[in-house]
């Protein structure tokens, strides 16, 4: 079906989103150590395109470095750092986003805009998650509690 998809006419949208299921389902198959770097080169592509999918793209990019180990994720903490910000009021994937990147390259003097508290924030997600009030962002493993 991919190739399918590939072979129609497709727009820079379309293009990055038939990249990031690609690397999508590699996650899911086979956790090659090459997953980790086509889900961040498909956070990068989406990032002019769609801000939230590239924040929850950067996510699962972390998610699968932390997996298979390496240096990986540091790099990619990097990249989701300099990567456009999340709209504000950042929603939950995006604090978690920016605390685990923040973490992992040890960038600890960076300014988050409107994350005033984010331990607040994640305190009220948890609440809402223990509340039944849960979604799971890009398809990956990091629940963040839903708006």
């Amino acid at each position: 079906m991919l190739a399918v998809a590939a072979a129609g006419p497709l727009d820079a949208l379309k293009r990055a989103r038939l990249e990031l299921l690609r690397a999508q389902i590699g996650f899911h198959l086979t956790r090659d150590s090459d997953v980790p770097g086509r889900l961040l080169d498909a956070a990068k592509m989406l990032a002019p395109l769609d801000t939230a999918l590239s924040r929850e793209t950067y996510l699962h990019a972390l998610d699968a470095a932390v997996i298979n180990g390496g240096d990986d994720a540091t790099h990619i903490a990097a990249a989701a750092l300099a990567a456009p910000p999340a709209e504000v009021p950042a929603r939950p994937v995006d604090l978690l986003l920016d605390g685990l990147a923040t973490t992992l390259t040890g960038d600890t003097r960076r300014e988050h805009p409107g994350y005033g508290a984010p331990l607040k924030r994640f305190a009220t997600a948890r609440t809402q998650i223990l509340g039944g009030t849960v979604t799971a962002t890009a398809g990956c493993g990091w629940p963040a509690a839903a708006q």
